[in-house]
């Protein structure tokens, strides 16, 4: 897809649009159902994290202006919160937002901000170690963040109000023998509560008691590369999408996907 650029995370809309982002130039683009790049915005450049919202609109969390702006259909853009570099986002379906922020080099630096629809942030949990994707279960109960650098995804119970509790290190991640971090980047679910979580081994597939019941390789050109975004999208939601090095892959699955606006 791009000559020059990493792998980023990627989301889709309503209509199973997909969009994916160039983190070395910041151009936003829609992904046509012939695989051609649409120019949707453009963003400062950087491993940013995308999501969709109720709303329709696609909420970009830029990490090198520590914000999170939301787009519109037509790609106007609108601040929603100020001071947070976050590394991977969620929205739900009352528009609340719940993002992750951590900083490199420093070993549980990792937090969970929750940014609730026309409120301040405030911080839900921390002591994480590289916090990534978060994803919630289809019920909304519980929360799954991953750790980039480390071997577990966390489950959280979430209460009425928001916030996270009873933390535990749910979900296990497989890791190549020449590695001791899981390097798991965006994670999403389908709608029996499967996780699926893009790492440097594939896209890992968990059960609802954090068991891996599968691992779908990428292909053998990028083995050597790192997994970053996942998601489904397609008109009824049955296509798996993920991005690794400079290229964008699709399959189509049984299973269908549940972001957490719906």
């Amino acid at each position: 897809v791009y000559a020059h650029a990493t792998a980023a995370p990627i989301a889709s809309d309503g209509r199973g649009r997909v969009f994916d982002m160039n983190p070395a130039e910041g151009n936003i683009h829609r992904i046509a159902a012939s695989g051609e790049l649409e120019t949707f915005a453009t963003v400062s450049p950087g491993d940013n994290a995308l999501a969709f919202g109720p709303d329709g609109r696609l909420y970009v969390a830029e990490i090198a202006r520590r914000r999170v702006v939301a787009f519109d259909p037509s790609g106007r853009a609108k601040v929603v919160a100020e001071g947070v570099a976050g590394h991977g986002l969620t929205v739900t379906h009352q528009g609340d937002i719940y993002l992750t922020e951590w900083e490199v080099g420093r070993a549980d630096s990792g937090r969970v901000w929750l940014i609730p629809a026309g409120g301040e942030k405030r911080l839900v949990a921390e002591g994480l170690n590289g916090p990534s994707g978060v994803s919630f279960t289809p019920d909304g109960l519980w929360l799954l963040v991953a750790e980039q650098k480390g071997h577990h995804g966390w489950n959280y119970q979430v209460q009425p109000d928001g916030s996270l509790r009873d933390g535990i290190p749910f979900y296990w991640f497989h890791v190549p023998d020449s590695a001791n971090d899981s390097g798991a980047r965006q994670v999403c679910m389908d709608r029996e509560g499967r996780a699926y979580v893009a790492t440097r081994m594939g896209v890992q597939v968990f059960d609802r008691n954090g068991r891996v019941t599968s691992i779908l390789p990428v292909l053998p050109t990028a083995r050597s590369q790192q997994l970053a975004g996942v998601c489904f999208g397609g008109p009824n939601g049955q296509t798996l999408y993920v991005t690794t090095g400079t290229r964008v892959y699709r399959r189509n699955v049984a299973a269908q996907g549940m972001p957490g606006w719906a």
